[in-house]
């Protein structure tokens, strides 16, 4: 039977991390860091609770749950396209060709092929690799120095865009315009996620877990686990999307000078 294991959604795993935890004398740690100024970290749990409760939560992550949640952003004038095909990992001649459709001839007479051809040259595009990046916590998308891609998609068609006029930020406004922040909602499988995200993933709800009742009047922090896939994402793991609003964007405060 199919388990996911969304974040997010803390009613669904903190009463199993909490059985877990009521093995252990978990006292000291929790004396200790509600009259501490600095954050939990997972030596702290090692220290004063032990490795062992470290090591149950990430067994049990890794044998309960077949599917974890992640979120990818975007910025898409074509939402369907998403819902229907899945996500894709980057291809240069496809992102070359959608630059060139948003950037058309007939709606910008102005950028013909030579000047669209020479944005693209300018293009790093040895480090373009084909792949797909998510987020563990969706807050993390939604930082000021995250969120250009909310707001103008792509990377890569972003900077094609700073490259078709003598001013970087002639044409990215259009993208503004034109495209509609979106995050979605995903999940992937465990086994196509490295061990290594699993365990960062089994040590930062551990640590959550103890954070809540720890910090119980306090905003905490975002977590940045960011793993990335080198083929492509099925729509049925497209769970739900949203538009966020109101977005700040550090990328479009030096273009503009405002959010």
């Amino acid at each position: 039977m199919e388990k996911v294991l969304d974040f997010k959604d803390y009613h669904s795993w903190m009463p199993i991390i909490k059985n877990i935890a009521d093995k252990y004398d978990n006292q000291q740690l929790i004396d200790k860091f509600k009259n501490h100024d600095t954050y939990l970290e997972i030596y702290d749990i090692k220290e004063l609770v032990g490795e062992s409760i470290i090591n149950e939560v990430f067994d049990f992550i890794s044998e309960y749950y077949s599917d974890i949640v992640f979120y990818h952003a975007t910025a898409t004038n074509d939402l369907n396209s998403y819902l229907e095909n899945g996500l894709i990992p980057m291809n240069v001649e496809r992102m070359n060709q959608y630059a060139r459709d948003i950037f058309n001839e007939k709606d910008f007479p102005e950028i013909n092929n030579e000047i669209f051809q020479k944005a693209l040259d300018a293009q790093n595009i040895e480090r373009r690799k084909g792949i797909i990046c998510f987020a563990f916590d969706k807050d993390e998308l939604l930082e000021d120095n995250s969120s250009h891609y909310l707001i103008y998609g792509s990377e890569y068609v972003m900077n094609i865009s700073q490259y078709l006029g003598t001013e970087a930020n002639e044409y990215p406004k259009y993208l503004e315009e034109k495209l509609t922040p979106t995050i979605l909602k995903c999940k992937i499988s465990t086994t196509d996620l490295d061990k290594e995200i699993i365990k960062s993933i089994s040590d930062n709800i551990i640590i959550r877990y103890f954070e809540n009742i720890i910090y119980t009047n306090e905003k905490l922090p975002v977590i940045y686990i960011n793993p990335y896939l080198e083929k492509a994402l099925d729509s049925k793991n497209i769970l739900d999307y949203e538009h966020p609003t109101n977005i700040k964007c550090n990328i479009k405060k030096v273009m503009y000078g405002y959010y």
